[in-house]
């Protein structure tokens, strides 16, 4: 497959030789730049916010106390089930 290739650079090259060919409905080059950094910048910060509820709930488990999370949070993560 495309082991060692730069994913970013073959969705570019992609679609600029769709361009070139006349593929019709084709963005232009700045708009694939824009969505594409668009999407790096929500799954970084999904994948933040996901560690840092994952280590809250990992490090209060085993005793550490530190900062109270988000109240949207705490209601989330450590809801009383009731049975």
């Amino acid at each position: 497959m495309f082991a060692r290739e730069h994913i970013l650079c073959v969705v570019y090259v992609q679609d600029q030789l769709n361009a070139f060919i006349g593929a019709s409905g084709a963005p232009p080059p700045i708009v694939v730049k824009v969505v594409i950094g668009s999407l790096l910048v929500v799954n970084a910060t999904l994948y933040i916010f996901l560690l840092h509820v994952l280590y809250a709930v990992l490090l209060r488990s085993m005793g550490f106390s530190f900062s109270k999370l988000p109240a949207f949070v705490e209601r989330f993560v450590f809801r009383q089930r009731t049975v």
